[in-house]
């Protein structure tokens, strides 16, 4: 999985290591139990939660809400050459109030899943459901449930393979689990 660009909407496949991280992440999440495996609809999220669907025993709901940030522009470039980009350095310094050219903010992105997140929880109760996401999706919905001002996402670390885990309750919820490599 490549992880020098930014956006990652192209339908590349799991690499080997890829693969290898799911099975360890579907190792964790199947003794936790879960009644629903949901999926951002891009390829390596899907082969992910095709994974760990497949080891808890039910199948992958495809949930948009989940999916990456819309980069705009900015999808499918380099790190090192976004940069350079006074714009670049804004977007990086005050999430909460901009947005790549063309692209989504962050405010929506958390506003997005946080609307499933509430919605699936009041559907499936009290049972673990598991959502396979990306990590600035993660990252929005870490902030949101704890508070923490968006303009300080990244300072959460959120690597690709790991587990995130919320509690998320009828009056609050509780972070357990944070960038857990399995």
């Amino acid at each position: 999985m490549a992880s020098d660009r930014l956006g990652q909407r192209a339908a590349e496949p799991l690499t080997g290591h890829g693969e290898e991280q799911a099975r360890r992440v579907a190792h964790r999440v199947a003794k936790l139990g879960v009644a629903a495996v949901f999926s951002s609809p891009l390829t390596r999220a899907m082969e992910t939660a095709r994974i760990v669907a497949e080891r808890a025993g039910v199948a992958v709901i495809t949930e948009p809400a989940l999916r990456e940030v819309d980069a705009g522009e900015w999808e499918n470039r380099s790190f090192k050459e976004l940069a350079g980009l006074e714009e670049w350095k804004w977007y990086n310094s005050f999430r909460s109030g901009s947005r790549p050219p063309g692209g989504e903010m962050i405010l929506e992105v958390q506003s997005r899943a946080a609307a499933f997140l509430e919605r699936a929880t009041h559907t499936h109760g009290d049972v673990n459901i598991c959502a396979v996401s990306h990590a600035d999706v993660i990252r929005a919905m870490v902030c949101h449930y704890l508070a923490i001002p968006l303009d300080l996402l990244l300072r959460l670390r959120i690597d690709t393979g790991s587990l995130t885990i919320l509690r998320i309750e009828k009056y609050g919820a509780e972070l357990e689990l944070l960038n857990a490599a399995s």
